[in-house]
């Protein structure tokens, strides 16, 4: 039996500080929309970047802990496909992660942006909602890896 205690650890905290940045960005447009006031949008969005940030040190160490697991389990095939769809999963989140991070430190460090680049604007709402279904897809993934050795 493989111990998954170290990579569910690691999937959690993913799963935590991935939400945070899609709800932190998200709460920064609106407060952006509705607020208008910079330094609260600023503050926001340098909140939202920082929690991506750290979800993307998550996701390098759940990567290591998943090798460590996978290794172990690949005896079990619902293990092995489950090890497969994560690996895919982490490096989509990866990306999002990437694309939340660099529009959020953009429009952390230049609140007009939200009224001048509207790609910019685009490209957030998008990545949070990207990293909001990878945080769903994360729990589902992850309890099918916590099952699989039974």
């Amino acid at each position: 039996m493989c111990d998954f205690s170290a990579l569910s650890g690691f999937l959690t905290s993913l799963g935590l500080f991935a939400g945070f940045a899609a709800t932190s960005a998200v709460f920064a447009l609106m407060w952006a929309r509705f607020g208008d006031y910079p330094p609260v949008v600023s503050i926001c969005f340098s909140f939202a970047a920082a929690w991506a940030l750290s979800a993307g040190i998550m996701v390098v160490l759940a990567k290591s802990a998943m090798t460590t697991f996978c290794a172990c389990a690949s005896r079990v095939a619902t293990c092995s496909s489950a090890c497969d769809n994560l690996k895919s999963l982490l490096i989509a989140l990866m990306v999002s992660l990437a694309i939340l991070l660099g529009t959020s430190l953009a429009m952390g460090a230049e609140p007009l942006l939200l009224s001048e680049q509207p790609a910019l604007v685009v490209a957030l709402i998008l990545s949070a909602a990207a990293t909001s279904v990878g945080v769903g897809l994360l729990g589902y993934v992850g309890s099918k890896l916590s099952t699989c050795q039974a």
